[in-house]
């Protein structure tokens, strides 16, 4: 990782290579341990950062399971608390969270799924307003990949256009201030400069409420911009801008992450930037605090 960042490799191109990588050894892991017999009986999809293809270094274990409705499988739950097991000597630490296949929540029929897709667009509680989030991203990695595609289709036809429901969900990232002054400089505490809380998570959940409201497919933040500016959701220059800033934050922080030296992998220290790498910085939460005025301005949410 470090020999391709210090080489210039694009962040975005080295990100997609990262998520091909594990995808493809969690699917061989799937082949592994599940039993031949059920494998085309069922889907094993992943969520989060590993979902939309945007993990940069190691992730954690965000993932469930779609069982074909006719599956006769009673001890799919062994299964699945060995198939974690494998994942966790892997080296693909357990979700806090515990969204993972050996939680029985995150392991359920397709009806099962349809039906919970009409419930989480409810929004009736925080958890079901972070399980709809997580959902939203979730991408098919082994097994019956097609299980997965009529319950995305279920949750994008049940939030597509309503307004009520994307009225709470967006408003997680607007919760977040954005680490710059009053006159437009960087904010620094002596922790350092949070570029997840005050950057990459209001620009990719932001965007990822505009493509529920929209009936967008593709799960990745860029292609969910691209597809926005097609349907013109977003102006083209604000997609651009909003993807260049993307990249910024992944960059800026990959590479402190990999300085060994840094105490924190969402903590920037400003002082080690250069000064044009500041400035860039600057400009892209400038951005992204514009996007967040323009998101509360379009779901009508007041502080």
């Amino acid at each position: 990782m470090e020999n391709l960042t210090n080489n210039g490799i694009h962040t975005q191109f080295v990100m997609e290579l990262i998520s091909a990588v594990n995808e493809q050894i969690i699917e061989k892991a799937f082949r592994l341990t599940i039993p031949e017999g059920f494998q085309q009986k069922c889907c094993l999809f992943v969520m989060g950062s590993e979902g939309r293809g945007e993990q940069i270094l190691k992730t954690d274990q965000d993932n469930g399971l779609i069982l074909a409705d006719d599956a006769n499988w009673p001890d799919v739950q062994h299964y699945m608390e060995r198939f974690s097991e494998v994942l966790s000597r892997l080296g693909y630490p357990p979700c806090p969270g515990n969204v993972m296949v050996n939680n029985p929540r995150w392991v359920k029929t397709q009806s099962e799924w349809l039906k919970e897709m009409t419930a989480l667009s409810r929004i009736s509680d925080e958890r079901s307003l972070m399980d709809l989030a997580i959902f939203a991203d979730s991408h098919a990695v082994a097994g019956n990949k097609a299980l997965l595609e009529p319950v995305m289709e279920k949750l994008r036809t049940t939030m597509k256009g309503n307004m009520l429901a994307l009225n709470t969900f967006v408003r997680p990232c607007l919760a977040f201030r954005v680490p710059l002054t009053l006159f437009g400089s960087l904010k620094t505490d002596k922790e350092g400069l949070d570029v997840k809380k005050g950057g990459i998570f209001p620009l990719v959940h932001g965007v990822r409420t505009l493509a529920l409201e929209n009936g967008i497919v593709p799960s990745n933040t860029f292609e969910r911009l691209d597809a926005l500016a097609q349907c013109k959701a977003l102006d083209p220059d604000t997609a651009s801008n909003l993807t260049e800033a993307l990249k910024l934050f992944v960059k800026i922080r990959l590479r402190q992450q990999l300085d060994s030296d840094a105490s924190s992998g969402n903590l920037l220290d400003v002082s080690r930037l250069p000064r044009t790498e500041r400035d860039l910085l600057r400009d892209c939460l400038s951005v992204v605090k514009k996007f967040k005025e323009r998101l509360a301005s379009h779901y009508q949410v007041r502080d």
